[in-house]
């Protein structure tokens, strides 16, 4: 929760040069791949699969799934609002975004609407 009282500008600096040292200066990439993991979307997820019964588990262990048969055949499914809600914030917030885009991107080709006009 702390993460998320912290303005963007404090975290800018050192995701830029990770950016950088990735690669992914001057690129779209560059503005999407950072935005997907944010403390929001996380503790959305952590608040969502806290609430699933351990019951749902544990009949799932006993009929022999895997850890990842689990994850990915009951809870990704039972996930899909809060992915949908999730994909609609991110987008909205990279939509309106304008000082990270113009920062990482330096071709003029690249630039998003809000730096074009």
């Amino acid at each position: 929760m702390a993460t998320t009282m912290l303005p963007t500008e404090v975290i800018m600096n050192p995701v830029f040069i990770v950016i950088r040292k990735l690669g992914l200066y001057d690129s779209l990439a560059g503005i999407i791949i950072p935005s997907i993991n944010t403390a929001t979307g996380i503790f959305m997820f952590r608040t969502f699969f806290v609430s699933i019964p351990d019951d749902l588990v544990e009949s799932a262990r006993m009929d022999g799934a895997s850890d990842g048969r689990i994850f990915f055949n009951i809870m990704l499914p039972i996930a899909k609002p809060v992915i949908l809600t999730l994909s609609i914030f991110f987008f909205q917030w990279r939509w309106n975004d304008y000082i990270w885009p113009l920062i990482v991107l330096n071709n003029p080709k690249n630039y998003t609407v809000q730096i074009e006009f």
